[in-house]
């Protein structure tokens, strides 16, 4: 069963000014500045080498132009999105270059949740259910092991949402 969540996150009228996952990407991206700058300048070299990133295919994600969070242990990936590449063209190669990554297209039990924001796009394949519903008094609670119940993609950007099963 495939599980597809699209989120587009306006960039006016919402509650908030930034999400926590926009704090996150930038975080992310000073680090790899102030990184790079070191590297150039040839100083705190053995302080840059113990860092150790968490994810494995970190420097591959780089080289792509790909962006992993630390914060995220789970297969991820994020397309910085530029002056002009919020448009169909540019969403589509972007999804392609983070779906490629993930191995997606080999994969075609997966879900994914996917962010879109005016500077970014977060993908993130859903594999399987955080939980199955068997004890509520609902439609499906006898099927297939339960109700499979998906994180909303919004909690991935940092906004919760209680799922009310009515």
């Amino acid at each position: 069963m495939q599980f597809n969540m699209l989120h587009i996150l306006p960039s006016s009228k919402i509650p908030f000014s930034k999400v926590p996952l926009d704090t996150m990407i930038q975080n992310k991206l000073n680090f790899q500045k102030k990184r790079d700058r070191r590297l150039k300048d040839g100083k705190d070299v053995k302080e840059i080498r113990k860092h150790k990133p968490l994810h494995e295919r970190e420097e591959e994600a780089e080289d792509a132009g790909l962006v992993l969070l630390d914060e995220y242990p789970f297969e991820h990936a994020i397309q910085l999105l530029e002056d002009g590449e919020l448009s169909v063209e540019g969403l589509k190669y972007g999804y392609k270059k983070i779906c490629n990554f993930l191995g997606l297209n080999q994969n075609t039990n997966a879900g994914l949740t996917m962010i879109v924001a005016p500077q970014w796009m977060f993908i993130a394949p859903l594999y399987q259910p955080y939980h199955l519903e068997t004890e509520l008094e609902i439609f499906g609670k006898d099927l297939e092991q339960g109700v499979p119940l998906y994180h909303d993609g919004f909690a991935y950007a940092g906004i919760l949402n209680l799922q009310d099963i009515i």
